[in-house]
Formats: C-alpha cells, sequence, structure tokens
C-alpha cells in the first residue's frame, strides 16, 4: 500500500475523514488495483467482525463482582505487621517479654555479690600485675589453674 493512502486510510475507513482527503484517496483508489484490492478485503474484514458483534450489553452474573474481590482478599500475602496484630502471636510475646524482664531483674537482684576468684577479672590491669604471680605448679587448686590458663591464653602472642 502507498504511503499516501496509509496517512489517511484509518479515517477514510472510518468515515471522518475530510472532503479533500476523500478526494484524494477515492482518486488514488482508482488508479491503483493494489491499494484497491486491499481496502476492499478490510472493508469485507470490518463487516464480518460488526456481524460477530454482541447485539446486548453483557452484564456480569449477580455476585461477580463479590467473588472477584473475595478471591483477591484471599490470595493477599499477609505482612509482618499482620502478624503482630493477631492475638495469638501478641500473646506470645507479651510472655516472652515478661519473662525476659523477670529474668533480667533476677540477674540485677542476685548479681551484687562477688566472690574472690570473679573479682580476679574485674580488677584494673595494673592491681593484676602488681598481684603476686600465681604460682606455676598445676593441680593444687582448679580456680588457680583457670586463672593460670587464662592469663596464658590472653597474654599468647602469635
Amino acid at each position: 500500500m502507498h504511503r499516501s493512502i496509509k496517512a489517511r486510510l484509518e479515517e477514510y475507513l472510518g468515515g471522518t475523514v475530510d472532503a479533500a482527503g476523500r478526494r484524494e484517496v477515492e482518486s488514488h483508489l482508482r488508479e491503483c488495483e493494489a491499494c484497491r484490492r486491499e481496502v476492499e478485503g478490510m472493508r469485507s474484514h470490518s463487516a464480518m467482525l460488526r456481524l460477530l458483534k454482541f447485539a446486548g450489553e453483557i452484564e456480569p452474573a449477580p455476585g461477580f463482582y463479590a467473588r472477584v474481590l473475595e478471591r483477591i482478599e484471599s490470595q493477599r500475602v499477609a505482612s509482618i505487621w499482620e502478624l503482630l496484630i493477631e492475638p495469638a502471636f501478641a500473646r506470645r510475646v507479651a510472655y516472652a517479654s515478661l519473662m525476659l524482664i523477670l529474668l533480667f531483674s533476677a540477674l540485677l537482684i542476685t548479681g551484687g555479690e562477688r566472690s574472690e576468684s570473679t573479682y580476679y577479672y574485674y580488677q584494673s590491669p595494673e592491681a593484676i600485675l602488681a598481684a603476686e604471680p600465681v604460682s606455676p605448679y598445676l593441680g593444687d587448686d582448679i580456680n588457680r589453674d583457670r586463672d593460670v590458663m587464662l592469663v596464658n591464653l590472653a597474654t599468647y602472642e602469635y
């Protein structure tokens, strides 16, 4: 199909082309057999498609939109924030938080007393270096052996 026809073909077939454009297209169609056959084929296809068009308006069955919305809601993925609102999960989070608070409060209440062996670890480095050296003999005192092992591991150089 020629370029001059392609530019106005849709308007010509729809009947919205102006008079000058209509005369130009019709004069070209009288002269060009190939373009005329193509335009006639398009007109016949358009007529066949109009025959297939449904005469009345298509209306969905009652409840169709409600079923579609229900299906969309059922397939929706729940977010993490919705889990926090769920009563069973919220109750579990509350119990876990309560238990954690009880454990921390028990630790604060009972954690005030320290024995001498644990006090050793809380001293400053100067106090540890000024103290008497630990005996190199192992096996006499298990707490001292642990201290010696910790000092050996802490002062190990690569």
